[in-house]
């Protein structure tokens, strides 16, 4: 695995995740920079530390649980860059599971999976599973990754 990667990877999403959010109204979890309070909870526990609030979260545990949970369960260190970013990215966003079915499906080609990806947005948002402030998020994101990607060095 090149280290180099997983960083640039890291770097990308949490220009995504944000920072603290938390909205009692929709009843959703409190997150810091994606990472949500039960996911923090589960770590913090396998890692033999007292609960705290993910507000809390510090960048150690942050890479940790974005390495072991996301890059290394969603096999990115496996693939070339950027494929592993785009993969990487998906698995965050998404779920490890859709990934790999949007990895297959593009037949391994960053560029094809990233548009893979925007049609998945569409399908969630004509069947109301997402509202349309949450589809054209997603494909910002996806645009954003697709520009870094064939823009790289």
């Amino acid at each position: 695995m090149n280290n180099e990667e997983f960083t640039k990877s890291l770097e990308f999403v949490l220009r995504w995740e944000g920072g603290w959010s938390s909205d009692q109204k929709q009843s959703t979890q409190s997150r810091m920079r994606g990472i949500t309070q039960t996911e923090y909870d589960e770590y913090r526990l396998s890692q033999n530390k007292p609960k705290q609030t993910v507000k809390l979260i510090s960048q150690d545990d942050l890479n940790d649980i974005y390495f072991n949970k996301h890059w290394i369960l969603g096999k990115c260190q496996d693939l070339s860059f950027p494929l592993s970013m785009v993969h990487f990215d998906c698995v965050v966003n998404d779920n490890i599971s859709s990934a790999n079915i949007l990895l297959q499906n593009s037949k391994y080609n960053f560029l094809e999976y990233i548009n893979l990806r925007k049609l998945m947005y569409w399908g969630k948002f004509e069947s109301s599973e997402i509202d349309e402030h949450s589809f054209r998020a997603n494909v910002a994101r996806c645009n954003d990754l697709q520009l870094i990607c064939t823009n790289r060095e």
